[in-house]
């Protein structure tokens, strides 16, 4: 038996220090994202439901169903996903529920984590990941009281001793006294009071679910120099901060509400995203540009849009639209959201709602039986300027719904404006009317020859160009030569020229976008970057360098933001604005 055990112990510090030698990863920039293949990517997730939280001298590291995520206690501020922890963990094919054990360093910034076969060592000021081999799965990680050099695993009922230098000894029982994590049971037993009060305490003031949100505490810890100083994790509504002495919680939101996402919007310095009505919660969120802040927008909508898909969001000003088909819902972003709902029953020609475009006064709403536009009515708007706690019926009535008739049959994809036309893809062809909502110009239809006369996708305009998506070419049109339609028939584009895209690759169109560098369009399949100086595209695969079934796409100067049904993602443009 001894010699089995020593046998067992020298192959363990081989391998171990092996592995330190090679798997301990350099310093990197830790505001980046994945690097794939020079790709600088971030892909950011649902992380409502914590699994555990502990506490460091600088950071608290929360477990949650996603994966791991660090808050900076000196900053007070979540840090942006580090890119060779995500790593790491996505090349084992790890999510949260797959992390067995998780402990926060009580030396230096850095947090142990247990997965099977594996303890991961993550420094977080040099943003350095050490992945050290140990036998079975670790159910928990503690460290020794007044000796720190090194941490106890239990995996797998043995007891190993792990350096920091990536050494396993393994051990009959731990030779010293351990210190094990502080857990929710500690939280209660320092401040009785919280068993009763914490449910009562955890209340967003800008959330109005209405008490619908039925939330779970599920974790909890204290940091190590102040015990008032409580961290508590919930089943659906994320990490918590908590003045156990004046009896304060404070909201810290990380990630989506939705990471299966139905649609994107740019917001101001960061993106809005709506989700398919799959998760436990509806609403919209918003992550800042570095991927530090998050907002979490909920009203009734969770009841509202329950299992409903949100096909387009459009926000505009302090207001968000979203399409479903269920109608159209606005919601307003304030810190006390309101919501209101438009159908058939208001006039809308079909509550299968497929694209928005809000206008000053209104907005423009593409159905799958015609184009309407919802006025807000002069009246209505001093109304809601004197009271704007109006109840839904009030806010429904001060709008007017006018249909276009042209269009009353038309399956209405995409809708985008240039030079104050109004262009309209339909699955029978590209159209256009006077954006002007009171010009009473009828719809009329451009000649396009075949490339045109056929299912228009998705539309997106910039400087003086107009993409327009088919269901297997992009064609990028001089906006110049479409014409004021109000004044003239649309012009025909068949003796035009134009560049063209082939984009069948990338499956089923679902949106594009364009500036005046790249014309992106995205597909279930991926996305392309095409670029407007070199032609030269670039194609991100679903399912290789992003994630499977893209929703949705929009573009900044600086980053490309791709919603699909795992998450959000997050690619950083090259100089050209295209991908490197």
């Amino acid at each position: 038996m001894r010699t089995t055990r020593a046998a067992l112990a020298a192959s363990l510090l081989l391998a171990a220090a092996l592995l330190a030698a090679c798997a301990a990863r350099g310093a990197g920039n830790a505001a980046s994202g994945v690097s794939f293949g020079g790709l600088d990517r971030l892909l950011i997730r649902q992380h409502t439901d914590v699994l555990g939280v502990v506490a460091g001298n600088r950071s608290v590291f929360a477990l949650t169903t996603s994966g791991v995520i660090s808050y900076d206690r000196v900053f007070s501020r979540w840090r942006t996903a580090d890119a060779r922890l995500v790593e790491e963990l996505q090349f084992a094919g790890l999510d949260g529920t797959r992390i067995s054990a998780l402990a926060a360093d009580p030396v230096e910034d850095a947090a142990w984590i247990g997965i099977p076969g594996a303890v991961v060592l993550y420094r977080v000021a040099a943003s350095q990941v050490q992945r050290i081999t140990v036998p079975g799965v670790p159910q928990s990680i503690a460290f020794a009281r007044g000796n720190s050099a090194d941490a106890y695993v239990l995996a797998s009922g043995q007891w190993l001793r792990v350096s920091r230098a990536g050494f396993v000894t393994p051990l009959r029982a731990p030779d010293v006294p351990l210190v094990p994590p502080v857990q929710l049971d500690d939280v209660y037993r320092q401040h009785p009071t919280l068993r009763g009060q914490l449910p009562f305490l955890l209340r967003d003031a800008s959330d109005h679910t209405g008490g619908l949100l039925n939330v779970r505490i599920s974790a909890g810890t204290m940091s190590p120099d102040r015990l008032s100083e409580v961290w508590v994790g919930t089943l659906g509504d994320g990490l918590w901060l908590l003045d156990a002495t004046f009896q304060q919680a404070t909201p810290l939101r990380y990630g989506l509400l939705d990471e299966s996402i139905g649609a994107i919007a740019l917001g101001a310095g960061g993106v809005w995203s709506a989700g398919d009505g799959r998760a436990r919660r509806a609403g919209l969120s918003y992550v800042s540009n570095d991927a530090t802040q998050f907002v979490w927008r909920t009203h009734d909508v969770g009841a509202s849009l329950d299992r409903t898909r949100v096909r387009d969001l459009a926000v505009r000003g302090s207001d968000a639209w979203l399409a479903t088909d269920r109608g159209v819902w606005r919601m307003r972003l304030g810190a006390s959201p309101a919501l209101t709902q438009w159908d058939m029953s208001d006039g809308l020609a079909d509550n299968a709602v497929r694209a928005l475009l809000p206008r000053t006064g209104g907005v423009w709403v593409g159905t799958r039986r015609g184009l309407s536009f919802l006025a807000e009515t002069d009246a209505g708007s001093a109304e809601r300027a004197q009271s704007p706690g109006n109840a839904r019926e009030n806010a429904r009535d001060a709008m007017v719904i006018t249909r276009t008739a042209s269009l009353a049959a038309a399956v209405v994809n995409d809708l985008a404006v240039a030079n104050e036309t109004l262009l309209i893809a339909t699955t029978t062809g590209l159209f256009a009317r006077a954006a002007a909502p009171r010009d009473t110009t009828n719809a009329r239809r451009f000649s396009g020859g075949a490339r045109l006369n056929r299912s228009i996708e998705a539309l997106a305009t910039s400087d003086t160009v107009v993409l327009v998506v088919t269901d297997r070419d992009a064609h990028l049109l001089d906006a110049s030569q479409l014409g004021l339609i109000g004044a003239s028939a649309p012009a025909s584009l068949e003796a035009m020229q134009w560049p063209t895209i082939d984009v069948r690759e990338i499956g089923p169109v679902v949106a594009a976008s364009v500036d005046s560098r790249t014309a992106w369009i995205a597909g279930a399949r991926g996305v392309i970057a095409w670029s407007r100086d070199s032609q030269v595209a670039r194609v991100l695969r679903a399912g290789r360098e992003i994630p499977l079934d893209v929703r949705d796409i929009v573009v900044d100067d600086t980053w490309t933001w791709i919603g699909t049904a795992q998450g959000l993602v997050r690619v950083r443009r090259a100089r050209d604005g295209g991908l490197p």
